[in-house]
């Protein structure tokens, strides 16, 4: 399945390295990703304390952590991280 995905066989992945190829510095993307992640946090939290009980702290985080690795890749890509 791996090899199907993407194209090939996965010990080639393992003899790699991952590299990021932007410009921008690397805390820069830290504090944004940092920034990012509160500010949903912050949204989900008011949401709940809006709503009681229809949006539970279990409920709130496993939200969060969906939805953390949207404006991730979004800001990688933005800033040419991802290419």
């Amino acid at each position: 399945m791996f090899q199907f995905f993407f194209k090939y066989p996965p010990d080639v992945f393992t003899r790699g390295t991952f590299m990021l190829l932007g410009s921008w510095p690397v805390w820069v993307l830290a504090a944004l990703i940092v920034a990012a992640a509160m500010g949903l946090g912050w949204l989900l939290w008011r949401r709940r304390s809006r709503q009681p009980g229809s949006l539970r702290l279990g409920r709130a985080a496993v939200l969060w952590l969906l939805g953390v690795p949207i404006p991730v890749l979004l800001l990688m890509w933005i800033l040419g991280w991802l290419h």
